[in-house]
């Protein structure tokens, strides 16, 4: 199986910020300066001597989109979700949308209390 991967930055428009949960309990708006795209292409049949760029059924591509603060790249243990420009904050991973900033605080305290638990019966 061949496998192709490209990483893309891409800048960020004004009004995107990451809102993070941090170690001290605190919270924080970190904005976002770029988008880290990856991008993976596959073809899903076992053996193949069909490149990547040519149409194939079989071909499998995924993108992720990561977002770039100030900071840098984000601490994936630390409990954060994403502001839009609209004002809407929004879970990455589940697509969960929050109104307000309590919403998402709510939200980012709760998935810092599963995390622990997980912690502490591992």
């Amino acid at each position: 199986m061949t496998t192709q991967h490209t990483i893309t930055i891409i800048p960020a428009q004004a009004g995107w910020f990451v809102f993070r949960l941090y170690g001290d309990g605190s919270f924080g708006y970190d904005p976002i300066v770029a988008w880290e795209v990856e991008s993976s292409a596959w073809d899903n049949r076992r053996q193949t001597s069909t490149p990547l760029d040519s149409p194939s059924k079989n071909k499998v591509i995924s993108h992720v989109f990561a977002p770039l603060t100030i900071m840098g790249q984000i601490n994936y243990d630390t409990p954060w979700v994403i502001k839009r420009p609209d004002g809407i904050f929004e879970e990455p991973v589940d697509r969960e949308q929050f109104a307000d900033e309590t919403a998402a605080m709510e939200f980012l305290k709760a998935e810092r209390a599963k995390e622990q638990q997980r912690r502490d019966t591992a």
